[in-house]
């Protein structure tokens, strides 16, 4: 479940984000929606198993630079999520209860990208860079392993939040099966300073980085 403090950075993100595209919101681009993997490279106190990632993005075209662009991207990777059955009791009564401890991290970035000045080719390469913050979180969640599982959860709770940030490249092309929509393939590089990782048998605040592999469905609009 979402924290409050990451329900916040979504919206802050979206108001200051929107308010940066409004300029160019005119001119044309791209949205794309896909998914993927993230391998994290090293040794990290939490946040070092690979797992799935999701993301959302849009490219607005810059007018007089058909081959450049501005985007903005938001993803939601999960790098464990793990539950074991043991019990509780209340009012002297013990029932069997599924507790789940689940990382993942939140990102935004906005940068810039080169690529394909043609609006009618089928294979269109491009590559991007570009700044943001990353909200990584481990959270608890107590749940009823007996009829009353469809209930809320009898407890959750935030055990873990970073807010770093960081930087994100991305190399990748698009392959257009008609002028509007095609598959988006891309490899995903992220830098995010200040994340606890083990040197040793210590834990220090050092650089992270994390490899990704996503593919999508891209759409074009004007």
């Amino acid at each position: 479940m979402m924290s409050r403090t990451a329900t916040a950075l979504v919206l802050s993100a979206v108001l200051v984000l929107g308010g940066a595209f409004a300029p160019v919101a005119h001119a044309g681009g791209e949205v794309t929606v896909g998914m993927g993997g993230v391998w994290p490279q090293g040794s990290f106190a939490a946040y070092g198993d690979p797992g799935p990632q999701f993301f959302g993005r849009v490219e607005v075209e810059i007018p007089d630079l058909p081959a450049a662009a501005i985007w903005l991207d938001v993803s939601f990777a999960i790098f464990s999520s793990e539950t074991f059955r043991t019990e509780a009791t209340a009012d002297d009564i013990a029932f069997p209860v599924d507790q789940t401890t689940s990382q993942h991290a939140l990102s935004f970035h906005t940068g810039l990208q080169l690529g394909s000045s043609s609006h009618n080719a089928f294979f269109r390469p491009r590559a991007a860079v570009g700044a943001g913050f990353y909200y990584f979180s481990t959270t608890v969640e107590l749940r009823r392993a007996d009829w009353y599982s469809d209930e809320e959860p009898l407890y959750s709770e935030t055990l873990d939040s970073q807010f770093r940030f960081g930087w994100r490249g991305i190399v990748g092309a698009d392959f257009f099966v008609s002028s509007s929509w095609g598959i988006s393939c891309e490899f995903v590089y992220d830098h995010v300073f200040g994340l606890n990782r083990i040197e040793g048998e210590q834990e220090a605040e050092k650089t992270a980085r994390f490899h990704g592999v996503t593919v999508g469905a891209v759409f074009s609009f004007d």
